[in-house]
């Protein structure tokens, strides 16, 4: 199966994965329990990823949304760990409309 390439594609996908509330976002980590401590990606107990974890764990490409974030943003890992969840939902809406 190839991977995505399209931006919008790849920020519809994160914003279902991670859910209308961010039930299933994290930052500080690459994937979380459910208590919140950090976990391997692979493990059974991850239920939260932050973007890239998601990205990871969904076998999306990382460039497109590294793209869509610049200029304004470093990388992804930047984004993700800086902001809220609210405001990560609205710059995906935003990459998703584009």
């Amino acid at each position: 199966m190839a991977k995505i390439k399209k931006a919008s594609t790849i920020a519809k996908r994160l914003l279902k994965f991670l859910g209308p509330n961010g039930e299933h976002w994290c930052r500080g980590a690459i994937a979380k329990d459910r208590s919140g401590r950090e976990v391997e990606i692979a493990s059974p107990k991850a239920k939260r990823f932050c973007l890239i974890g998601a990205l990871i764990k969904l076998n999306l490409s990382h460039g497109p949304i590294i793209e869509a974030l610049k200029p304004n943003y470093s990388g992804i890992a930047s984004f993700n760990d800086s902001h809220y969840f609210s405001s990560v939902k609205k710059k995906l809406q935003e990459i998703a409309a584009s």
